[in-house]
């Protein structure tokens, strides 16, 4: 006796919920979960390599009041853009993920010191250097950035003082 089942209902259904396992639905970025073992994973390749790894997390300032005087529409607006902004000043090696509400983090790989981190921050301001305009309105949004490094050397993560 053979027994056929189709099972693509429930293929689709493993997929879609691996996906939102791992994906931030509003941004398209990975989330936290996917970054929590993507980090895990790059820290012990570094270690292994004797690489340095650096965090890069970036608050969004004042994003409340944005949401409060513009609109949730307006704010989730905004983090779309501040994510595929994000995505186009990162290099290809890097990871950005949305860690949730208005706060993103970027993993960097091939760090050499604390100056390729500062450059790569740098570089990142230009994500805010023109305001953003959303439903007609041009709404100006900044941010805050810290940083950590990772050593094989290091017990624990380094954190350097903000960018910007």
């Amino acid at each position: 006796m053979v027994s056929v089942e189709d099972i693509t209902f429930q293929k689709k259904l493993d997929d879609k919920l691996s996906f939102l396992a791992t994906q931030d639905i509003l941004t398209g970025l990975p989330n936290r979960n996917f970054f929590q073992d993507q980090a895990k994973l790059t820290i012990s390749q570094a270690r292994y390599n004797e690489d340095i790894v650096a965090f890069l997390v970036m608050d969004l300032d004042h994003f409340s009041a944005i949401n409060e005087t513009y609109g949730y529409k307006t704010g989730d607006r905004i983090l779309q853009i501040v994510a595929n902004r994000t995505k186009i000043q990162l290099r290809k090696s890097d990871l950005v993920c949305r860690l949730g509400s208005d706060k993103f983090i970027a993993l960097l790989n091939g760090i050499r010191n604390r100056r390729d981190v500062l450059a790569i921050a740098k570089k990142l301001n230009q994500v805010f250097s023109t305001p953003f305009t959303v439903f007609e309105k041009d709404i100006t949004v900044s941010a805050k950035y810290r940083h950590f490094l990772v050593s094989r050397t290091w017990r624990r993560y380094q954190h350097l003082d903000q960018a910007s």
